[in-house]
This record gives structure tokens, sequence and C-alpha cells, in this order.
């Protein structure tokens, strides 16, 4: 039997991985699987029958749950970062979707960094019991290489994504209107997101400009921004916090866009370069080392300096920018091959 393991999923751009990891591993009928979610999962579960389900309240629930049923399974998939808490006997592949165990802290205030320190302290001390390691890009290929020790042979880079596009792109993009002059940055305003220099640099530029429109996905649950747009807008600046957008709506937003404009300055991926490629934005874009391998952009900028990303704000609405091009590709298909393969 083979076991998903996805405890440390639960929303965002993991679950949407995690939904379409199910989807397609329900079109396969010869393997028996069994699934391990967060316990939060419960009620957004599409049950694949003939599978096993269980549900864990954290690490205990989790490394209770191997205790009691570990030497079950031939084979472990985890999609959430963290090795078992122990050696099993099944081989364990993990999937390493996130920059932060690889990098110094850039989390925002001591709650933050403590956190993350901790989750570091446990990521190195089970990353042992790992047998074979899956990132998305040769960049994290590098880091986990230079950083943790693991031989190269030991890595496979198999990026895989939930193409926006695919499911809503044709009917926004027909129905919607793209309006000049705007730059779409969809993200939550973690600490790597840059969103403080990014707002900084808009600023600068509409001050020079008189133009433009930069559309942010942030909303009222964190409060420091949401009020700090809220003050921007009473003072003229035109910021617009669309707040979270399911991804119909989002779908709407990459087509409305002139521009995606990512200051991020860490990313293990980067799917909103993906999306705006699909959707025919122009990627406006950081020059850090991830971007390279995601797409080639139509302007860069370095994510380090407000005034740098000021400039390059104005010279996209200045100037008719070449085409962005997407460089990677999506390899479902060679995932899901590797989990099942004897």
């Amino acid at each position: 039997m083979i076991l998903i393991d996805s405890v440390f999923v639960h929303n965002g751009g993991g679950k949407v991985l995690l939904n379409y990891l199910m989807a397609e591993l329900s079109k396969q009928t010869l393997h028996q699987i069994c699934f391990l979610f967060d316990s939060r999962m419960k009620s957004e579960i599409n049950k694949i029958e003939g599978s096993e389900y269980f549900f864990a309240d954290g690490f205990k629930d989790r490394c209770k749950f191997y205790n009691q049923h570990g030497s079950r399974f031939r084979k472990i998939f985890c999609l959430g970062n963290i090795a078992p808490h122990k050696k099993q006997r099944g081989f364990v592949i993990n999937y390493l979707h996130s920059s932060l165990y690889l990098t110094a802290n850039l989390q925002k205030g001591i709650l933050g960094n403590i956190s993350m320190f901790a989750k570091k302290v446990v990521f190195n001390k089970l990353r042992g019991n790992v047998d074979l390691w899956m990132v998305q890009t040769e960049v994290m290929k590098r880091m986990l290489t230079e950083s943790k020790n693991v031989k190269n042979d030991k890595i496979l880079v198999i990026p895989f994504y939930k193409s926006l596009f695919s499911l809503y792109g044709e009917e926004s993009l027909s129905t919607t209107k793209r309006i000049k002059d705007t730059f779409l940055f969809p993200s939550i305003p973690s600490a790597h997101k840059n969103h403080d220099r990014l707002i900084e640099a808009f600023c600068k530029a509409y001050d020079l400009n008189k133009k433009g429109e930069l559309q942010l996905t942030i909303g009222s649950q964190y409060p420091e921004f949401y009020q700090k747009i809220k003050e921007l807008n009473e003072k003229g600046y035109p910021i617009t916090d669309l707040g979270y957008l399911d991804r119909p709506s989002l779908s709407k937003h990459f087509a409305a866009a002139e521009f995606v404009i990512n200051p991020s300055l860490r990313e293990s991926f980067g799917l909103i370069l993906i999306e705006g490629c699909e959707f025919g934005n122009k990627i406006i874009s950081c020059d850090e080392p991830y971007v390279g391998e995601i797409c080639k952009p139509s302007l860069n900028f370095n994510a380090h300096d407000a005034n740098d990303i000021s400039r390059a704000i104005t010279t996209a609405m200045e100037t008719e920018l070449p085409e962005s091009k997407l460089l990677i590709q999506n390899e479902m298909e060679k995932l899901v091959e590797k989990i099942l393969e004897s």
C-alpha cells in the first residue's frame, strides 16, 4: 500500500497542489492508496473509492499514526516538507516545496522567527528519514545540496502545478477587458514577499507619473497592511486591496491586469509567474535566481531597491515591452509515475 501524507497542508498553494494530486491519483485503479490529512480537511475531501483515509491534529497525532500504521506501507509520499519522525520500513519520498527551510529567516516579529526556527529544527532532525527528495526547480535542488549536503542523485526535479488558466482562462479572457497600467501582485504579505518595498516603490512612481494602479490581495486579516493601504488611499494613491480571491475571481483579475509584478525575495517555485505568462500579462519581476527557471520576464528589477522597482514600474508604463515567455512545464504525469512505481 502507498501512503500520501499531507498533514502539514491545509490551505493556500499547498492545498491546491494536494487537490490536484488527489484528482490525478483517483484515475489509478491498480494501486491501494491511503491518505493522511490535516483534521481541518475532513469536510473538504472528495474521497476516492477503494482508498483509506486518516486525519491527524498536528505533529504528535502524525507520529502516533506512523507508530500504529507505518509498517503497512511500501512507499510513503510526504507533501508538506517534513519527513516522518522515524525511519520507515517503506521507501520515503519527501516533496520539499518551501525554500524557507533552506534559507535565513525573513519572518516579521519575534514569534514568527521562533516558529520558523522550531520548524527548521524539526526539518533538520528528521531529514535523514528521507530516501528520495523531490523539488520544483534546479535552484531548489542546489539549495538542498549546498545547505543540507544531500547528494544530487537523491534529488529529483519534478515541477507540478494546477494551471489557473486551464480552469478559467478562456472564459475570463473572453469576458474581461484588459486595463492599461494595472500592476497585479496576488500574494499574502509574508516578509519575503516584499510588500513594504513594493508599496513604497509604487508610490514613488505615482508621484512622478500620476498614473497606474497597484492591485494586492491582502485583506483585513493583515491589519498592519490593511490600515497602511487605507491611509495611502486617503492620500490619493491608487492601491487596491482586493482581499482574498477565490480562483475564478483571481482568474478575472489576471485577465484584466496589464502587468503582473513580482517583488518576492525568495520562492520555491513562483506560481504567479506561470499564471501571468499563461494569461498574457507582461511580467515585471525581481532578478532573483528562481525567476529565470520559471520565465523570461518582460522587465527585471532589483527587489532590494525601492528606487529600482519604481524605475521598472515607470518604464513599464512608458515603454512597449516584449512579451514574457514561460520556460517551465507541468510534470504531473512523471510525479504520479514515481509515486506509484514499484
